[in-house]
């Protein structure tokens, strides 16, 4: 499963994680796309026992750019992986 979160900076649009990346075309504006994948920032359900490897890969995924929209799209990528519990949280 992939998860595709777009944020616009500037005339910028993003799509977050797993640093696959390429360019569209569109109103002249220079597009950079990032593709976040479930495999990579796994899912969390509320677990308590589960929240720490969750968090470190969504670290993890957030360092692999220093894009200020990658960080606006890995945080919205986030809640895409809450099941159970944490999604009924959110």
């Amino acid at each position: 499963m992939v998860m595709r979160v777009t944020s616009t900076t500037s005339g910028v649009s993003t799509e977050s994680p797993s640093p696959a990346t390429s360019a569209s075309s569109g109103s002249g504006a220079s597009a950079k796309v990032y593709t976040v994948k479930t495999e990579d920032t796994g899912t969390f359900d509320g677990t308590p026992e589960n929240l720490e490897l969750f968090l470190a890969r969504v670290q993890a995924i957030r360092f692999a750019e220093t894009d200020a929209g990658w960080d606006r799209a890995v945080l919205r990528a986030i809640t895409l992986a809450l099941r159970g519990r944490a999604a009924i949280w959110h």
